[in-house]
């Protein structure tokens, strides 16, 4: 897998929802894929909640 480069909006939202940077590489490789807008990709996966 190519290395995953987040922008700092990326990395905000992470903070915002509790997410690492380990669980986005995850999703990305491991997730269920879906179409978004303007043609791009989604990567869903469900973590558990954890924001310290």
């Amino acid at each position: 897998m190519k290395p995953v480069i987040l922008s700092q909006h990326a990395r905000d939202q992470m903070e915002d929802r509790g997410a690492s940077e380990s669980e986005i590489e995850e999703a990305i490789s491991s997730g269920d894929r879906a179409e978004a807008e303007r043609g791009l990709l989604s990567f869903l996966k469900n973590f558990p909640y954890s924001r310290e």
